[in-house]
């Protein structure tokens, strides 16, 4: 038998006399076949739609509306959540302007947050300007066409100075938006609170109601939760969702905790006292780059490109509207200082790891069918190591469908600050019917792809803790 390889003008490997090279190869079925499962699929379209990013457009060191455009389009995110400046004298004022028209013009949806009254006691006078100075910036500025959602203040709960009653004020600011929302567009979507994750066991529950006993989900359109995963994993225990996840996973009493110190906790106590069945967008979330040691959540770049993609696609597969990741640059002047380091791009726009995975995994699965009906496909995937395996099955066009797997391993040592080895290892993949398979090994490495010669109906991938990527046609 020829061991050799041969490698196709278009890069895509191949062993001699047809099999695979690399990270899969055609094999007869072994003893632990997989399970065979008809499982439910969702649109590629749909998925590269639940892709944001933060980004200051007004800081001093971001740069202008096309150098911005150009990185969002590098990663296949049109999706951006901004807190830009409202009043004229401010620094970066116009430039912000210039940036968001450039991107609402070039296709990109823009999220908005409102100015915070700091003061320790605001008047509803001061809730209403400060709603207004949002809402009067989104219209004057011609940004209303572009603007697909607003929310109120950002993290109130925790600003400084300290307002005496938080949940008061920023309750009368979700009624008072939401009694506005006719100076927006009809599709623009008004969101829950903002509220710091770590404390919501203690915050959510204060803002169940409004002073007549109506529930404050009865204000907004969709929830809006932070959570940072501080070094850790992004991997849940949340099911897959489906179109027939009613009510929402989330909407469940989270039980007797002080402070939530996961994911779970801050989903389940954002969606059972506030969201309730509403959908819910993760407005902030992300890794820290900082290697200065002062980020008590930071992690090295190599791990953040394994675990950005795996962050995307583990929102979307739990049944997250959007996910925001946060931020787009480094921010080399922002205060508190741990703050400078959360950026797909370090500031002289060179792209981190995870920049480069993300462009990958969304060039890749762009340029679907946006008609495309999505129908099931039954597969199975066996785990003889017993790592275990996650996945999210998308479809691009009518006869093509792309898998997306990984092992929810860790990577990174968040209390030692330190590495983790990877452990690949395999997994069969089998099919009900013979289908032609095309692998995107690992995209943080960005290897050449391998294909199947002919229909296989079973084949052995490596899988470790990246994103791997099979495309699967009959």
């Amino acid at each position: 038998m020829n061991h050799g390889t041969v490698t196709r003008r278009d890069g895509i490997r191949m062993l001699a006399g047809g099999a695979l090279a690399g990270a899969v190869c055609a094999i007869p079925a072994p003893a632990d076949a997989a399970t065979l499962l008809a499982v439910s699929s969702r649109t590629t379209e749909s998925f590269l739609d639940s892709l944001g990013i933060v980004a200051h457009l007004s800081d001093r060191e971001y740069p202008k509306g096309e150098v911005v455009l150009a990185k969002l389009r590098e990663l296949g995110i049109r999706h951006v959540r901004t807190n830009n400046f409202v009043v004229a004298g401010d620094p970066g004022y116009t430039k912000a302007i210039k940036s968001s028209l450039l991107l609402g013009q070039n296709g990109i949806r823009l999220q908005f947050t409102a100015l915070r009254p700091m003061m320790s006691a605001p008047t509803q006078a001061d809730i209403e300007a400060a709603i207004n100075l949002r809402l009067d910036y989104i219209v004057t500025n011609g940004l209303t066409a572009y603007t697909e959602a607003v929310e109120t203040f950002n993290e109130y709960d925790k600003v400084y100075p300290q307002v005496l009653d938080w949940p008061g004020a920023l309750k009368a600011s979700m009624i008072y938006l939401a009694s506005q929302r006719g100076r927006l567009a009809p599709e623009t979507l008004i969101l829950g609170p903002a509220l710091v994750g770590w404390d919501l066991p203690n915050t959510a529950p204060l803002m169940r109601t409004d002073g007549s006993g109506i529930p404050m989900s009865s204000y907004f359109d969709a929830g809006n939760l932070h959570s940072y995963y501080i070094g850790a994993k992004p991997d849940t225990a949340f099911k897959a969702s489906t179109p027939q996840t009613v009510p929402s996973q989330f909407n469940t009493s989270p039980g007797k905790i002080d402070k939530a110190s996961n994911f779970r906790q801050r989903a389940r106590s954002y969606g059972y006292n506030l969201s309730k069945d509403l959908p819910i967008i993760l407005s902030e979330t992300g890794y820290n780059n900082d290697p200065n040691g002062l980020y008590t959540g930071r992690i090295d770049e190599a791990s953040s490109g394994i675990y950005l993609p795996r962050a995307y696609l583990e929102a979307f597969r739990i049944g997250i509207l959007r996910t925001f990741m946060y931020e787009l640059y480094d921010e080399p002047s922002a205060m508190p200082q741990y703050q400078r380091f959360f950026g797909f791009y370090r500031p002289d726009g060179t792209p981190k790891p995870q920049a480069v995975a993300v462009s990958r995994l969304t060039t890749l699965l762009g340029g679907g069918d946006p008609a495309v009906t999505p129908v099931g496909l039954t597969f199975g995937i066996s785990d003889p190591a017993t790592l275990g395996v996650r996945s999210v099955l998308l479809q691009k066009r009518a006869d093509e469908w792309w898998l997306a797997i990984w092992r929810p391993q860790s990577v990174w040592n968040y209390t030692a600050y330190t590495p983790i080895p990877r452990t690949p290892a395999a997994a069969t993949l089998s099919f009900a019917t013979p289908h032609r398979v095309e692998v995107h090994p690992d995209l943080a490495l960005a290897t050449d792809p391998t294909v199947t010669t002919a229909p296989v109906t079973q084949l052995t991938l490596t899988l470790g803790p990246a994103v791997t990527l099979v495309k699967i046609t009959p």
